[in-house]
């Protein structure tokens, strides 16, 4: 967690950040928590426990199981590997889709 904190860092050297974290026990750790009070520009905003309709990454997921998992017409777990190789490659070709999967307007959310 600390690596992604530095890169984090790293990639937005100015300003004030954001950084939108779940609530999970490696993101309120006292490493992290001591992280962010010696970088005070990067601050954490906590999604509220059980909240995966604002958690950008479960879109992913359920994109994901619908065009992969749930599919019924893989007859092996051969085919189920091809489907999720093939869905991989659909998404690394159009870093559009998934950006709007994963995007979630956050500043509206606050008030």
């Amino acid at each position: 967690m600390l690596q992604h904190l530095e890169q984090i860092a790293r990639v937005w050297p100015e300003g004030t950040v954001i950084v939108v974290m779940h609530n999970g026990p490696g993101h309120r750790s006292r490493a992290v928590q001591e992280w962010f009070r010696e970088h005070p520009r990067l601050r954490p905003f906590y999604l509220p426990p059980y909240s995966p309709e604002l958690n950008g990454i479960e879109r992913l997921w359920k994109d994901y199981r619908h065009q992969v998992v749930h599919n019924p017409r893989h007859r092996d777990v051969e085919a189920l590997e091809r489907a999720r190789q093939a869905h991989h490659a659909e998404l690394a070709a159009d870093p559009a889709r998934v950006r709007r999967l994963v995007s979630i307007n956050y500043a509206s959310l606050v008030s």
